[in-house]
């Protein structure tokens, strides 16, 4: 028991430490501010979504399914986020084969690779409880105090059934992972089409009311089948404290199950996933010369496509827009309604803030240098200089948004009607507000720098460049959009937006100078 606890507190404070960044107290604020952030996320989001829910089901007289959905809501999205960094949290610790030496049973060690995993869903579910938890008591009009203790219990039990599929996904992929050649494909299409999958649910929160309304029963059979847990768990909210405890238990011991399995050939499972195929379709054949840049360009898309967390993360943007493109193609009613209500005076700038916050979503080059590991010696010793280092890192992200914001624009300007020359000055914007922001990303990752990681997933999603840049780069985008409101109106969009083009096309050149000079100290100096 006592050699469990170490290794659950070592699990708990690796968990922690994904999100700090720097040395000493610089290392705690990092990680505070992180965590910081994403409760703040988590309760805004649940917090919104909650009332908006509440408000409908109550509207249509099934109030009774707030909870319930609330809670699958939680357990998808926390699925969802956990599901490619299982197989890193449960079967890529690089510590595990000499914890496995050690005179501590297997399933000691699962148990507390399962706790890690946990931990990270504890902290996005419970704190998405707290706000649907409050609107489930408003809105029922509950008086009675033993609800607060039901909804701590169901905080705390609820994350050990994302926990639990999260764990037989990461395997899954790990598994297929050693296996497939095409593995990276497979990946990265699972996770666009789970993450599009989730975006459209959430368009269709107005819904839910009519839909469960219309489908009552159906509803109350699907929660009482194939969701059982969290059909239970909206009983066992309601005062009915066996369907509560009956809940908690099927929460927890599919948990245990999964974990005792595991463990009884932890180490020969943990063998076949390092293990790769044997290729014997080597043949000797002419290939092509490559300058260093196009090398280095390569590598970086290469890893890029081949790291599906890389591409879910870092490039989701570019998803999205492609998405909003292809959208707008096809359901040209409704954004041409729009335009009519709204007008191009309107929804012209509304685009142009819509492609900017998703193009600041594009953020590879802040985290490449930290990607490149302990293996960043072999950059270093490469007789490369820092303008084609650091112009292949730059050209990733402009590989990615740049083809996105003219098929885009192109697409806009023929569903709208948007005129040429106030689409291409819309699109020069862009493409230099991303040009800034790609080498502003890579400064960003110089002065950051996270080069010990456990695995890609830490790197991408919780250090510090990855979030400074994804958020500073909004931030800047709304700077923008607030610029537009104070001065674009009275100036008109096209010279706003060529104003925008001449002012991040010289903080790109100034970017680029940094980089040149002191980003290159930094770097010799990892």
């Amino acid at each position: 028991m006592r050699e469990l606890r170490l290794l659950i507190g070592i699990s708990f404070r690796q968990m922690l430490y994904t999100f700090a960044a720097g040395q000493g107290r610089k290392k705690n604020v990092t990680m505070a501010g992180a965590i910081g952030l994403m409760a703040f996320l988590a309760l805004y989001i649940s917090g919104l979504y909650s009332w908006l829910m509440g408000e409908l089901l109550e509207e249509a007289g099934v109030l009774e399914f707030l909870i319930p959905m609330m809670t699958l809501l939680a357990v998808a999205v926390s699925l969802i986020f956990t599901f490619f960094a299982a197989g890193g949290i449960v079967f890529g610790g690089k510590d595990t084969d000499f914890i496995l030496s050690m005179p501590v049973s297997a399933f000691c060690v699962v148990l507390s690779r399962m706790s890690a995993l946990y931990l990270e869903n504890l902290l996005f579910v419970g704190l998405w409880m707290i706000p649907a938890g409050a609107a489930g008591f408003v809105f029922a009009g509950r008086t009675d105090p033993s609800y607060f203790l039901r909804l701590v219990l169901s905080i705390l039990f609820v994350p050990f059934l994302p926990s639990a599929l999260a764990c037989l996904g990461g395997y899954v992929i790990a598994w297929a992972g050693a296996r497939m050649r095409h593995r990276a494909l497979l990946s990265n299409l699972i996770s666009i089409a789970l993450f599009l999958a989730l975006m459209a649910g959430s368009m269709q929160v107005n819904q839910i009311g009519t839909l469960l309304l219309n489908h009552r029963k159906e509803a109350q059979r699907l929660f009482m089948t194939w969701l059982l847990p969290i059909g239970l768990l909206g009983r066992g909210m309601d005062g009915d404290w066996g369907a509560l405890l009956c809940s908690l238990c099927l929460c927890v011991l599919p948990f245990l199950g999964i974990t005792w399995l595991f463990s009884f050939r932890y180490q020969a499972i943990l063998s076949g996933l390092k293990s790769r195929l044997v290729r014997t379709d080597f043949c000797l054949k002419a290939q092509k010369a490559q300058g260093p840049f196009a090398a280095m360009l390569k590598k970086e898309i290469s890893r890029f496509f081949s790291t599906p967390s890389y591409l879910l993360n870092a490039g989701m943007g570019a998803v999205l827009l492609l998405a909003a493109g292809v959208w707008m193609a096809v359901a040209k009613e409704l954004p041409t309604t729009l335009l009519e209500i709204a007008g191009h005076g309107t929804t012209d700038p509304l685009v142009l803030g819509c492609m900017a916050l998703l193009l600041s979503m594009i953020y590879p080059s802040a985290v490449s240098v930290s990607l490149e590991g302990r293996t960043v010696w072999l950059l270093k010793e490469a007789p490369l200089k820092p303008s084609v280092l650091f112009g292949a890192k730059i050209c990733l992200n402009l590989t990615l948004a740049w083809p996105c914001i003219l098929l885009f624009t192109a697409l806009a300007s023929l569903t709208l009607g948007i005129a040429p020359f106030r689409a291409a000055c819309m699109a020069l914007a862009c493409l230099s507000m991303t040009g800034f922001l790609a080498a502003a990303g890579l400064s960003v990752n110089l002065c950051f720098p996270r080069l010990d990681a456990d695995n890609d997933t830490v790197v991408i999603k919780q250090s510090a460049s990855a979030i400074i840049a994804c958020l500073g780069s909004m931030l800047i985008a709304g700077a923008a959009a607030g610029l537009y409101v104070l001065i674009g109106r009275k100036t008109g969009l096209e010279v706003f937006c060529l104003a925008m083009t001449a002012l991040f096309a010289g903080l790109w050149m100034l970017t680029w100078r940094w980089l040149m000079k002191e980003g290159a100290l930094k770097f010799e100096a990892l």
